[in-house]
């Protein structure tokens, strides 16, 4: 079995030294395609502007639920939503019609690219585009365009939060004036010579179980109001951290791995067509 093997790699081997003009033309003429393709290929320009979040925690999955009349207002910033909205229909067609750029929206997508790593609060965005100005251009209008529709959201966050935390301070003084009442009634309860020993005491648990109560609230409402303040402090200004630059030079073609891969191809290639070649002039 070695030697049947043997005898078909040498004369593989054979067929290959017969025909490596075959093989070496092929090889040429792939290497020659992949440069004249890579070399007159369309040039693409790729620059980035850089956008600001108005703070850390809006790359992270977060939804803000606050009431707006008969309608639940859902805010959600998340860093997939914030990407999808770079690349959505309404902000590009935006961008299309300021630039008058007439070119249609998934179109104009496929030349952009949107990224926002976890734990970050700035967002990319790269252009790739066939001309230098035009790149830059689109890259810094679709981020102004970007930053006024997250700043919607961070307005509707900055007033949920305002709210939440008057509620909060509204029912902290509730709380407060049941807490006094509640006192008033044990002081009372103690002194009130009408009630039997019996009533007296349980007036008075009553009023101590309703001041734990109230005491666990108290304890409760303060600490949320004091995260909602935290949240208020942290919600800075969404904003432009870096404007795109017109890029000095296209981008680079990868010459090099494209002839690597006109190698690898044409020799395949060649050696199939050139045992093809050897099997069709034996079996005429």
């Amino acid at each position: 079995m070695e030697a049947d093997d043997t005898i078909n790699l040498v004369r593989y081997l054979r067929i290959i030294s017969k025909r490596k003009m075959l093989i070496s033309l092929i090889v040429i003429a792939s290497v020659i395609s992949a440069i004249v393709v890579t070399l007159l290929s369309p040039k693409t320009y790729k620059t980035s502007s850089v956008i600001q979040l108005s703070n850390p925690q809006i790359s992270l999955s977060e939804e803000t639920e606050s009431g707006k009349g008969d309608e639940n207002l859902r805010i959600r910033t998340s860093a997939s939503y914030l990407v999808e909205t770079a690349t959505s229909d309404l902000v590009l067609s935006k961008v299309a019609s300021r630039l008058r750029l007439g070119v249609p929206v998934p179109e104009l997508r496929a030349k952009i690219q949107a990224s926002l790593p976890e734990l970050s609060n700035f967002l990319t965005i790269t252009v790739n585009y066939g001309n230098p100005q035009g790149a830059a251009l689109i890259a810094n209008t679709l981020a102004e365009e970007l930053v006024k529709q997250i700043s919607k959201g961070d307005l509707l966050r900055k007033n949920f939060l305002v709210k939440r935390s008057k509620q909060v301070q509204g029912e902290l003084q509730e709380v407060e004036k049941r807490r006094k009442l509640a006192e008033e009634i044990l002081n009372q309860s103690k002194v009130d010579l009408t009630l039997s020993s019996g009533d007296r005491i349980m007036a008075q648990a009553q009023a101590l179980q309703v001041l734990s109560s109230l005491s666990a609230l108290t304890k409760d409402l303060a600490g949320e109001n004091q995260k909602l303040q935290a949240r208020l402090l942290e919600l800075g200004e969404t904003k432009i951290s870096k404007a795109a630059e017109v890029p000095r030079k296209p981008n680079e073609h990868p010459l090099s791995t494209n002839i690597a891969f006109a190698i690898v191809l044409g020799l395949t290639g060649g050696m199939a067509v050139a045992f093809l070649a050897e099997f069709w002039q034996k079996s005429s």
